[in-house]
């Protein structure tokens, strides 16, 4: 039987991206290869809490929602080697399937969107192993090259940004992958409503400047970031 490490699921709008204020049911599935320093999900990466449920127990709980999406986020969703079945069992449910990854690992799934957060060096935790290790994982474009190239569904780049040299790197990277800038946000680093007060007009500033989209963050100025939202 396929089972996957749930950290939570719930009901709530999309908080970011190109789907915010769109109500979904999120699966927050646990393990993270990465251990970013403004990590907002601790328990689903740094201390991978949760439980095993089978296919059909996330299923009886997404039955209680009414609502058409699902979120699969994390945490690193794409780490579970059964996420392709989720996918598909979901998609014959009838459901729209968004992805929340990092881009570090490619998977060609059954899904509608892929948001996908592209790690800066503003992200590298100062710890090591951890510190290596990151920094390894998101010099490394494999996966991100294949995620550019894939057509299945929409795919779309969420970059955490609070300086002018975390918007230098996007722009390297845009330059590099050769992302079109429609596909591109630019998202303030905030975890409450005061630092995004104080980030977000110059990351919208910029926004203006190159051409890219703003992100927001809805659940933060809704709920302060609290787990079940």
């Amino acid at each position: 039987m396929q089972m996957y490490l749930i950290n939570e699921i719930f009901v709530s709008i999309q908080g970011e991206g190109p789907a915010m204020g769109l109500p979904c049911a999120f699966i927050r599935l646990s393990g993270c290869n990465l251990r970013c320093v403004f990590c907002d999900t601790p328990q689903a990466s740094h201390r991978v809490e949760g439980k095993m449920l089978s296919k059909a127990k996330i299923l009886d709980k997404l039955s209680e929602y009414a609502v058409n999406t699902v979120v699969l986020t994390g945490g690193e969703p794409l780490l579970n080697e059964n996420i392709f079945a989720l996918c598909e069992t979901l998609r014959q449910k009838g459901y729209k399937i968004h992805i929340e990854t990092a881009g570090t690992i490619f998977r060609d799934l059954p899904a509608d969107l892929v948001v996908i957060s592209p790690k800066l060096s503003n992200s590298i935790p100062t710890e090591e192993p951890w510190c290596s290790q990151h920094r390894k994982i998101i010099e490394d474009c494999t996966a991100l090259w294949q995620w550019t190239k894939w057509r299945s569904g929409q795919v779309f780049y969420k970059y955490v940004v609070e300086s002018l040299t975390d918007l230098e790197e996007v722009l390297a990277h845009i330059e590099v992958l050769k992302l079109p800038r429609d596909q591109v946000y630019l998202m303030p680093q905030a975890k409450n409503n005061a630092e995004i007060a104080q980030v977000a007009p110059q990351v919208a500033q910029w926004c203006v400047e190159h051409g890219l989209r703003y992100s927001d963050r809805l659940q933060v100025r809704l709920w302060d970031n609290h787990p079940g939202y």
